[in-house]
């Protein structure tokens, strides 16, 4: 297989190291769909690129509904929380990284939880593009 990989590259006068960051890019995906803790990966807008299951069982969401929207406006404005926005206004401007942040919030009107939240600032080869990797810990009240 490896073989073909490196015919194709030269055949096709490819740029091998760019080849290689697409092959992360799956990888580091495949990594964040089968996480059990809910994964956000959000664009310096807030806008969601994607979102693991465990995000869409723990907040009732749908795909459809999630992905290509702003993180304030899903879920009838759920996440329109200042607290989290200016955390990752933050890492935008700067700040790389948030460690073990403790947020409570209702969700859905019914649903409260409280969370331990975890965010970095990534790069996404695959997009060319810095964006916002937001791991969330359901801690039990």
């Amino acid at each position: 297989m490896a073989e073909k990989i490196e015919k194709k590259i030269k055949n096709n006068n490819l740029n091998p190291s760019r080849f290689l960051y697409v092959g992360i890019g799956a990888s580091a995906e495949d990594i964040i769909y089968t996480a059990h803790e809910p994964l956000l990966i959000l664009d310096k807008e807030l806008v969601i690129i994607s979102a693991n299951k465990s995000f869409y069982d723990t907040f009732k969401l749908r795909k459809s509904l999630t992905e290509g929207e702003k993180l304030y406006e899903i879920s009838e404005g759920d996440w329109n929380a200042p607290t989290i926005l200016n955390l990752l206004s933050d890492i935008i401007k700067g700040n790389n990284k948030i460690n073990d942040f403790e947020f409570e919030h209702t969700f859905n009107r019914v649903v409260h939880k409280k969370m331990m939240l975890n965010a970095r600032k990534i790069y996404r080869s695959d997009i060319g593009k810095d964006a916002i990797l937001l791991a969330m810990e359901d801690k039990k009240i």
